[in-house]
């Protein structure tokens, strides 16, 4: 059997304008005609907000001074934690087509806005070689009815990002309990409680550095009980990294 040769690329180009021509992309949050097969139109593109000065921490825009948080009291199970994006308008609603009508096609988009020049230091500034991807579990009922995890398919556009040797596996250690009620209905306060004892580990992880994957942060509530779970696991170090930040004041995230 002969190799499959790869398309030229002016027919590669020509498909392209015929797309444009016949079946013109419009972008996903403002309705307008995009000029090239993108969801977003440069006009949205701009309004994506970038989290240039978060809160080692908690994540939060603080500025450039970052003393005096709130959350310098609280005690954390993460080794660091990266959230280069805000969860504001555009994001938002790029999210929410992504998360809630189905777009999966969305992933590799939302990876590459998080990790675009402009963003703060890469995942390997920070962090230093993993050796596992980990996605934050979802109970396979949530997941059933949604029918993917998020958080997954944001890791393994994630780890092929990283600029390592040997792109760390991408495994789905976290097993979530089932809840009540889903996060993204609830206050500051009550996803504090609901999310408590969350997620077990049945994997042995010893000395194991993990990067730990989510996809919005609200109170830091569930990635606080992921890593605590890995950690019991006995992991050596776990990075904490989210697509974006909420902003607002025990407001619901997604």
């Amino acid at each position: 059997m002969s190799p499959i040769r790869p398309i030229p690329g002016y027919l590669v180009a020509g498909a392209k304008h015929l797309l444009q021509d016949f079946l013109p992309p419009y972008c996903l949050v403002c309705r307008q005609r995009c000029t090239q097969l993108t969801p977003l139109c440069v006009h949205c593109l701009d309004k994506v907000d970038l989290n240039l000065y978060p809160c080692p921490r908690c994540a939060l825009p603080s500025g450039k001074m970052r003393s005096g948080c709130k959350c310098a009291s609280q005690r954390t199970f993460l080794d660091s934690l990266s959230v280069p994006l805000l969860y504001t308008d555009v994001l938002r609603q790029l999210i929410y087509q992504w998360k809630f009508r189905g777009r999966v096609e969305l992933t590799q988009t939302l990876v590459n806005l998080a990790c675009q020049e402009k963003t703060p230091a890469s995942i390997e500034g920070r962090t230093g070689p993993v050796d596992l991807v980990v996605p934050v579990g979802m109970h396979w009922r949530a997941r059933l009815k949604r029918g993917f995890n998020q958080s997954h398919l944001l890791a393994l556009a994630l780890s092929s990002t990283l600029a390592c040797p040997t792109k760390p596996p991408v495994k789905a250690l976290l097993k979530a309990a089932s809840r009540s009620t889903s996060q993204h209905a609830l206050s500051r306060t009550d996803r504090l409680e609901n999310a408590l004892q969350q997620f077990s580990v049945k994997q042995n992880l010893k000395s194991h550095r993990i990067l730990l994957v989510d996809d919005v942060m609200t109170t830091g509530a569930t990635m606080e009980n992921a890593a605590w779970a890995l950690r019991e696991a006995g992991a050596r170090r776990v990075h904490g990294w989210c697509l974006a930040r909420s902003i607002e004041p025990g407001g619901a995230g997604v």
